[in-house]
């Protein structure tokens, strides 16, 4: 969709992501707040376009392929329910948001982030069929992983955002809610760029 439109995409959980990495390569423990605080100052992100892709850099590696995995992604769930952690993050993607305009995608991002974006998507889809879509990314990595322990984590990690204090994921009143269950990556594009296209016209 950026690329149709010529918009500069961020991913914001693999801000969440990087940031999970980094805590785990240096062995601390995600489940202490505590401890993930006291080392978040040692994480500089940052993204750069690589191949044309917008891609996140972590402490100047490229670390776009290293996050992409089931441990990094559960990390993650854990680690965005630490408020500090969030805040430092938000105020990132706000400051990227302030002098272009940029496709963003994230579980707050029209509820806490970018509250006043001239257009909100809730981007919905069937858990098993999210579930099947994930296990494939997964399986092409030859991770040891199962289609139902991919649907059980994202059960849970729905939960978990569902009901954390500090930014829970929930559609924004104004947002429009897309279910791509039944589409495929083409047809969630030209959907979204129809809504856009009309919003704007």
């Amino acid at each position: 969709l950026a690329k149709k439109m010529d918009i500069t995409h961020i991913d914001s959980g693999s801000m969440y992501r990087a940031t999970a990495f980094y805590m785990l390569e240096q062995g601390v423990d995600i489940n202490n707040e505590k401890e993930v605080l006291a080392r978040l100052d040692e994480v500089n992100l940052s993204f750069e376009k690589v191949s044309g892709k917008q891609v996140i850099f972590l402490n100047g590696e490229n670390v776009e392929y290293k996050i992409r995995n089931n441990e990094v992604s559960t990390a993650a769930s854990i680690v965005s329910l630490y408020g500090k952690l969030r805040e430092k993050l938000v105020a990132i993607q706000r400051n990227m948001g302030e002098n272009e305009s940029v496709i963003m995608d994230g579980r707050d991002i029209g509820t806490v982030v970018f509250k006043d974006a001239d257009l909100k998507i809730f981007l919905v889809c069937d858990v098993r069929e999210r579930a099947r879509r994930r296990f494939k990314e997964f399986k092409a990595k030859d991770e040891n992983i199962t289609l139902d322990m991919v649907v059980k984590e994202l059960k849970e990690r729905d939960k978990r955002d569902e009901s954390r204090a500090n930014s829970p994921l929930k559609k924004a009143d104004d947002a429009i809610e897309v279910d791509s269950s039944n589409m495929s990556v083409r047809e969630v594009v030209d959907s979204i760029d129809k809504i856009a296209g009309e919003r704007w016209k």
